[in-house]
């Protein structure tokens, strides 16, 4: 009994559910010690920081990598369009997402030009949403923050540009729940189509070779 409840303390410790927005995701809070054993750690005020995860599943690999999660959502066989509606629940959520900012595209050599370490839950969600539509979602968002190009102004927690962005998402989707995703692909619709706003160093998404 005495280890049993070792194990529970551990477990609260480390990684607290704080509220499901669905069925399938919800956000864990993620104190600084365990950033500091997953090497994510920066000198920061917070006390906490946050991640979205995929059926609860906590473990170091579901916290560091969006691969596991895409790996779980694709043995799942959830409708994506489900899942969709589901992250766009996250929009006002501006508790710091525990992953510091960096490039997952290996193509793309510009670096973050402003010194921004963290993004949002919010922008982590529409993150996760371009993982599960685009066939090559680091093309068109090498990095989870977006850009004005009218401001020139980096966005990666809050702000009047990212309630224009999860309109135009809204919007978007409204469009591919008539379509379906693959006919939505093959037309190429893109969220921000013609927007001032896009993802920061993002290129052309659409071509699968």
């Amino acid at each position: 009994m005495k280890l049993k409840n070792g194990v529970i303390v551990i477990v609260l410790v480390f990684t607290t559910i704080t509220k499901m927005y669905g069925q399938n995701f919800s956000v864990v809070k993620i104190p600084v010690d365990r950033m500091k054993s997953l090497n994510f750690y920066e000198e920061n005020k917070c006390n906490h920081f946050y991640k979205i995860v995929f059926n609860g599943d906590t473990s170091d690999g579901a916290i560091s990598s969006y691969n596991r999660i895409m790996e779980k959502i694709k043995n799942s066989n959830i409708d994506k369009i489900a899942l969709i509606k589901e992250l766009m629940k996250f929009k006002g959520d501006k508790r710091l997402c525990c992953i510091p900012i960096k490039h997952y595209n290996l193509d793309v050599s510009q670096g973050l030009e402003k010194d921004i370490s963290y993004y949002s839950i919010q922008i982590e969600a529409l993150f996760i949403i371009n993982q599960l539509y685009f066939p090559k979602p680091f093309n068109y968002s090498p990095f989870p923050v977006l850009y004005n190009s009218y401001f020139k102004k980096i966005i990666a927690v809050k702000g009047w540009g990212i309630h224009k962005v999860f309109a135009r998402y809204e919007q978007w989707l409204l469009e591919i729940e008539k379509t379906g995703i693959e006919e939505a692909i093959s037309k190429h619709k893109d969220p921000l189509d013609k927007s001032n706003i896009s993802w920061y160093s993002g290129v052309y998404p659409w071509n699968l070779n």
